[in-house]
C-alpha cells in the first residue's frame, strides 16, 4: 500500500491523502490522528478480507449491508450474542419479528439496552484481527477472546521471542500498555498506532 500526502500552499501538516495500492480507495484526512487511524483500518479490511473465500465474502458484505443500514440492529445483535454466550441458552424465538418485537425486561426488571462501547471493544478488535497470526509465530493456539491484558501478554511474549528484535512489537507493547493504563483521550490515537506497529510486525516476520 502507498501513501501519499497532497501538497498543500501552507507550511505544516495540513492535509493527506491516503491511496490504497491494491484496491485504489482514497481517503483525505486534515489531522495526523485521523490518517494513522485511516490507515490501520483499511489495512485491517484488506486482512479481513483475504482471509475470507468468495462465498464467505460474498455472505460477509451481505450481512454488514444489513447492520451498517441500521446500526442499532447491530447493537442488539451483539447483545444476544453475548446473551447467549453468557448464559448457554437459546435466544431464538419462532414468533419474533423483525422491527415488531417489545423489548424484554432482564433479570433485575430494567430493558436490556444496546452495549456501550466500553476502550475494551478496540482491543477486542486488534485481538480479533492479530491474535492467530502473532500465535503462530510462536507456535501457540490463539486466545479465545483474551482480555487487554492477555492480549498484550501475547504481543510480549511474540517479542520476545522472534529474532531478530522487533522494533515494531517492542512499540506496539508500549502503545497497548499506554492505551490501556492511560488517560482515555488518549486511547484512540494510541490503538492505532498500534494497530500499525502490529500489522508492520506481522508482515515482516513471516
Amino acid at each position: 500500500m502507498t501513501t501519499e500526502p497532497t501538497p498543500v500552499s501552507a507550511p505544516g501538516w495540513d492535509r493527506a491523502t491516503y491511496r490504497c495500492g491494491r484496491c485504489g480507495a482514497e481517503h483525505t484526512v486534515t489531522t495526523e490522528d485521523a490518517y494513522l487511524q485511516a490507515v490501520g483500518v483499511h489495512t485491517d479490511a484488506h486482512v479481513v478480507w483475504d482471509r475470507l473465500n468468495p462465498i464467505e465474502r460474498d455472505g460477509f458484505a451481505s450481512i454488514l449491508r444489513t447492520i451498517l443500514s441500521a446500526p442499532e440492529l447491530g447493537f442488539e445483535l451483539l447483545a444476544l450474542a453475548d446473551r447467549q454466550q453468557n448464559t448457554g441458552g437459546d435466544t431464538s424465538s419462532p414468533t419474533a419479528v423483525l422491527g415488531t418485537n417489545t423489548p424484554q425486561p432482564d433479570c433485575e426488571g430494567g430493558l436490556v439496552a444496546a452495549p456501550a462501547q466500553p476502550a475494551k471493544n478496540t482491543f477486542t478488535a486488534l485481538s480479533a484481527c492479530f491474535s492467530r497470526d502473532l500465535a503462530a509465530l510462536i507456535s501457540e493456539e490463539a486466545p479465545h477472546d483474551p482480555t487487554p491484558n492477555e492480549f498484550i501478554d501475547l504481543v510480549a511474549r511474540v517479542r520476545d521471542t522472534v529474532n531478530p528484535v522487533s522494533g515494531d512489537l517492542m512499540d506496539a507493547v508500549t502503545e497497548l500498555t499506554e492505551a490501556l493504563n492511560g488517560p482515555g483521550d488518549d486511547q484512540r490515537e494510541q490503538l492505532a498506532r498500534a494497530r500499525i506497529h502490529l500489522r508492520n510486525a506481522v508482515e515482516a516476520v513471516r
